[in-house]
């Protein structure tokens, strides 16, 4: 709550959604500096929830209505978002995602099942990627508060960072508003997504490293 008072979660996101609109090399030098000085998980985090999570396909793909609904809350802080792509059986090749939706309405109604999902905990947001009409699509989704038969969070013996969970999540109907679904191609969003914040795990190596020479410096 401290870091989103001081701005910290909306760095890399537009002035125009309540963000700083900061560089790339502006945000390289807040996760060398927080992860240096404050602690590594905090650089790591800005790159997880802000840079390949959710803020970044509504940043390059969302409409003006979705952007001032779902990407000022990012700025604010309000949300925990992570990047739900990997499944069981997949692993990284996400081409192979078989998770799937069906458009009943003004909803999209969830099945299928996602694995090592980073920031998969109640109540978060996450960038989903799954099939809808044999096409891979990406649909801003937020978990519900608790278990359900048609959503539930799958625990597993990973050690995942600290202050972030790293679980596995089942769809079984789960109804998610059709308003949230992202236009464009999901698999060009996704990599376009993580090609935009590679460069943050160049900063955490750069904190580890200063935090390391510090440590073991006479």
């Amino acid at each position: 709550k401290d870091l989103a008072k001081a701005g910290y979660w909306g760095l890399p996101i537009p002035k125009k959604w309540g963000g700083a609109g900061a560089s790339k090399f502006f945000c390289g030098r807040a996760i060398v500096t927080m992860g240096s000085s404050v602690g590594e998980i905090i650089g790591g985090l800005l790159s997880i929830e802000r840079l390949i999570g959710a803020a970044g396909p509504l940043i390059w793909k969302g409409t003006d209505e979705q952007r001032e609904r779902l990407l000022r809350p990012l700025a604010e802080g309000l949300a925990r978002p992570g990047f739900g792509g990997t499944e069981p059986s997949v692993g990284c090749n996400i081409t192979k995602a078989s998770t799937y939706g069906v458009i009943e309405g003004d909803e999209v109604v969830v099945y299928g099942e996602k694995l090592f999902i980073s920031n998969a905990w109640y109540g978060h947001q996450i960038a989903l990627l799954l099939q809808i009409d044999n096409k891979l699509r990406v649909l801003i989704t937020d978990l519900p508060e608790a278990d359900s038969e048609q959503f539930s969070i799958v625990n597993y013996g990973i050690h995942a960072l600290r202050h972030i969970h790293n679980k596995g999540i089942k769809f079984n109907g789960l109804r998610v508003p059709l308003a949230n679904l992202l236009e464009g191609d999901g698999l060009a969003i996704i990599f376009h997504d993580l090609d935009e914040g590679r460069f943050a795990v160049a900063a955490t190596a750069a904190a580890r490293a200063q935090t390391s020479y510090v440590a073991f410096s006479p």
